[in-house]
């Protein structure tokens, strides 16, 4: 069969689908020999986990003939694996076409603001990374989808899903039940370390947050100098020893040389920012209270943006999750256990010592209470540390497959200088094999902790 000049159309379909749900569609076969011939054909989706091909509006992949020229190929598509419990129902994600004036992407914006779905778009400066918010009852499955179907002129160089990101599962806050230190201990084997303490009780025994799992610290070990090297988990103290009582269990710090590093940096200035993009932080914990940056040109709880940034109240940073200033941890404390492991206050005689003392904590909140996160609020939290100073970021998430978006905004972090820390999980997967997000991106900033 002669196939030269052979046209399908159109060259590619994007269907997002349920499972179960049948979507039909009409392809036109026609080539220079023959009449234009319709077929109809029917996709009916079974599976839980959607194969959801990145909208790259604009960007129909062109046929590319084959090496002997006979058949037209298409290039395969990138795709994004999703599941609709983590797709946002009301939120897409896009970035503009680049190439395109200011001017263009000005009018593009305006006719997204026009279209009877959406409500508001929002503009991240620094990561030019857009965020379409629908209004209730849309379905963002859908609308995403018709968003790249009207940019008939390329104004996007890409629309994507709104996914969820999440803390790793073994990692459980200090205000979990006995139980699931029992079940994390059964499941990994101990390590014999503390990262924070609950300061809101001083109970006899307590649960500690412990490179994600759980243990138990009795209660004459939170008492400076009761301790013993003879107690499971404890090192004899040494010299130069911060005065905190629960440092001996801290045996990373000896691995990473964090004495060394304080002996030669003072374990870095003042006033050098980290920002936790996490579950929230208890910005009023003892051993954290001293240690967080707070916005100087807000003035707190007098319900008025002060420094016109867009945020009302965000004095120790914001609630992005539920767009509100209190960033106080909600039923997860994973950002207070992350803030504590970074800046713990050093030599107070109590709790642990963070490894950057003298750092000021940017909190955060993009997790929810479940500790997972939309990606639109991951990104909206890493542009508000650029925005206002935070040259790196704690970022103690992941899962899913890669996304536009997430690639899109590092770079674009990279750009100016930000340097984004990532977990690697607990699972001791290799990731070279099996990728996990965002550490696995590949970014010059990226830093990815085992």
């Amino acid at each position: 069969m002669d196939l030269t000049g052979t046209t399908v159309s159109p060259d590619s379909i994007d269907q997002i689908l349920s499972p179960g749900e049948t979507r039909t569609v009409n392809i036109v076969i026609a080539n220079n020999h023959v009449e234009a011939i319709e077929v109809q054909a029917s996709i009916v989706f079974a599976q839980e986990a959607a194969a959801f091909a990145p909208m790259a509006a604009g960007s129909s992949a062109a046929q590319a003939a084959s090496s002997d020229g006979s058949r037209p190929q298409k290039a395969p598509a990138r795709r994004q694996q999703v599941s609709r419990d983590d797709v946002s129902p009301h939120r897409c994600i896009f970035q503009y076409n680049m190439s395109h004036s200011s001017q263009r992407r000005l009018a593009a914006t305006r006719r997204l603001k026009d279209l009877p779905h959406v409500d508001k778009v929002k503009e991240f400066t620094n990561l030019k990374i857009g965020v379409i918010e629908l209004k209730p009852g849309a379905d963002s499955m859908h609308e995403c989808q018709t968003f790249k179907d009207r940019d008939r002129d390329g104004s996007f160089a890409f629309v994507e899903l709104d996914v969820k990101m999440h803390v790793s599962p073994f990692v459980v806050g200090n205000a979990a039940p006995w139980e699931a230190a029992e079940q994390n201990d059964a499941k990994k084997d101990s390590f014999p370390d503390v990262a924070s303490i609950n300061a809101r009780s001083t109970p006899k025994v307590s649960v500690q947050p412990v490179g994600g799992r759980m243990h138990r610290v009795e209660g004459q070990c939170a008492v400076a100098g009761q301790c013993t090297a003879a107690t499971p988990g404890m090192r004899p103290s040494a010299a130069g020893d911060p005065e905190d009582p629960l440092y001996r269990r801290q045996w990373g710090m000896a691995d990473i040389g964090a004495k060394e590093a304080w002996a030669m940096h003072g374990g870095m200035k003042n006033d050098y920012i980290v920002a936790v993009i996490d579950t929230g932080v208890q910005f009023d914990h003892p051993d954290l209270r001293d240690q967080m940056w707070t916005n100087p040109g807000e003035i707190p709880g007098n319900g008025v943006d002060d420094d016109d940034n867009g945020y009302v109240d965000d004095y120790y940073g914001y609630n992005f999750h539920d767009d509100q200033s209190n960033i106080a941890m909600g039923e997860h404390d994973h950002g207070t256990h992350c803030a504590g492991i970074i800046a713990a206050t050093r030599d107070n005689n109590l709790g642990t010592a963070g490894v950057a003392g003298k750092a000021k904590i940017m909190a955060l909140r993009a997790l929810d209470d479940d500790a997972g996160g939309y990606t639109s609020n991951i990104i909206e939290a890493l542009e508000y540390a650029v925005s206002m100073g935070a040259k790196l970021s704690s970022n103690s998430y992941g899962g899913g497959s890669p996304t536009q978006a997430m690639v899109a905004a590092l770079q674009a972090a990279a750009n100016i200088d930000h340097l984004f820390v990532v977990a690697a999980g607990n699972d001791a997967q290799d990731l070279e094999s099996a990728p996990q997000y965002p550490c696995s991106y590949s970014g010059p900033n990226v830093l990815c902790i085992a």
